[in-house]
C-alpha cells in the first residue's frame, strides 16, 4: 500500500554501494524507517530529497518491518546548517531527540513543526547556537508531556533539571512591572504572595491567586522562556 507524506529526514545510514535507510518524522505516520534504494546514486532522482536535514515529499510503500521511498520531491534544505561545525552538531542532537521521543500523530506535527523551525534559525543563524539547544530542549519536552516547573523554588541553587527550576535569589525585588517572556530566578509564590516583606524564600508551594504582578527578576538570577508560538 503506498501512503503519500511529508517528511525531514532526520538519521541516513549507508547500506551497500548506493542504498541508505532513512529515519523519517512525518506528521501523519510518526517516525518512520524506510528504505531508498540507489539514493547515493548521483543520477538517481532520490539523491537530492533525501539527504539529511531534507524536508520532501514521499510516497512510500509499507514492507514488513519498514517502509521503501518509490518517489521523493524536495521541498526546503537547510544549506546554512552545514556552514558551521556548532551548527551541524546542533542539528544532529536536535535530530537525535527527535528520533528518541518518537512522537505519534498528531503531536509528530507539533514536534515536526518545532524541529523545522529550529533548522530554519540556525540555517540563518538568526540566534546563537546555546539559545536555541535551550528553547528546543524545553519546547520539545513540554510537547512530549515532560514540562519542568518552573513556577517554584525547589531548592538554594539555581538549576534546571527535567523536572523542576532551583534558584538561589537572595532577596525579593521592589514593585516592577515585568514582560512576558522574563520571570525571576526565585520562589514566585512566595514572592508574589508576600512581598516586600519577605527576605528569604519559604519554599511554600501554594500556588499564586493573581500572576499579574511578577516581580521583576535580578540581573545575576534572571532566567529567560522563549516559546515558538
Amino acid at each position: 500500500m503506498q501512503v503519500a507524506t511529508t517528511g525531514l529526514v532526520l538519521r541516513q545510514v549507508k547500506v551497500g554501494e548506493a542504498d541508505r535507510i532513512l529515519t523519517i518524522l512525518t506528521p501523519d505516520l510518526g517516525v518512520v524507517s524506510a528504505s531508498a534504494r540507489g539514493s547515493l546514486r548521483m543520477k538517481s532522482a532520490l539523491f537530492s530529497a533525501t539527504g539529511l536535514f531534507c524536508y520532501s515529499e514521499f510516497t512510500l510503500t509499507s514492507g514488513r518491518s519498514h517502509y521503501f521511498v518509490d518517489t521523493a520531491q524536495v521541498k526546503k534544505v537547510f544549506h546554512g546548517i552545514s556552514a558551521s561545525i556548532e551548527g551541524m552538531a546542533l542539528a544532529s542532537y536536535m535530530a537525535e531527540i527527535a528520533a528518541e521521543l518518537s512522537p505519534a500523530p498528531p503531536e509528530a506535527d507539533a514536534q515536526l513543526r518545532l524541529l523545522l523551525n529550529c533548522l530554519y534559525m540556525i540555517s540563518e543563524r538568526h540566534y546563537p547556537c546555546a539559545q536555541l539547544k535551550a528553547i528546543y530542549e524545553l519546547r520539545a519536552l513540554t510537547l512530549a508531556g515532560y514540562m519542568p516547573d518552573v513556577l517554584a523554588c525547589a531548592g538554594e541553587s539555581f538549576t534546571l533539571t527535567l523536572s523542576r527550576a532551583v534558584c538561589s535569589a537572595p532577596t525579593v525585588p521592589k514593585k516592577r512591572t515585568i514582560s512576558r517572556i522574563w520571570t525571576t530566578a526565585r520562589c514566585t509564590p512566595c514572592a508574589i504572595s508576600a512581598w516586600p516583606r519577605i527576605k528569604s524564600c519559604s519554599g511554600s508551594k501554594s500556588r499564586p491567586r493573581a500572576y499579574r504582578n511578577f516581580p521583576a527578576p535580578a540581573s545575576s538570577t534572571r532566567w529567560r522562556i522563549w516559546s515558538m508560538g
